[in-house]
């Protein structure tokens, strides 16, 4: 299964290449891990019918282009959501954002109601 991955990967890479691409990054504060978890399993469940490759982390490729959503720490061991966008439509990318950025803001209201 992973070398399917990898040439699909490598194919979308090379037509990357040769088309103008638009991206699209926002990067969120992230309290714990269950946040992240909780977030990229509603993505998921949000887009499942579009091809996905949740092996580090999630990326879903949607008509003309693609997104992804990872967890990283910083220097000083900060944990960051990292949702990155990519496609050849401005319109289409934006649009792709701001579902991202909606359910990440209530999978965020939920966190900050479970604990109040």
């Amino acid at each position: 299964m992973t070398s399917v991955n990898d040439k699909l990967d490598s194919k979308i890479e090379g037509l990357k290449s040769k088309f103008p691409y638009l991206i699209l990054k926002k990067v969120q504060d992230n309290k714990s891990n269950d946040v992240y978890e909780r977030f990229v399993n509603w993505v998921a469940g949000e887009f499942d019918l579009y091809l996905m490759n949740e092996s580090e982390n999630l990326k879903v490729y949607f008509p003309n282009g693609e997104f992804r959503i990872s967890n990283f720490n910083n220097k000083v061991n900060k944990r960051f959501i990292e949702i990155k966008v990519e496609g050849r439509s401005e319109k289409i990318c934006q649009n792709m954002m701001m579902r991202l950025e909606m359910l990440l803001n209530h999978v965020l209201n939920y966190e900050y109601n479970k604990i109040s």
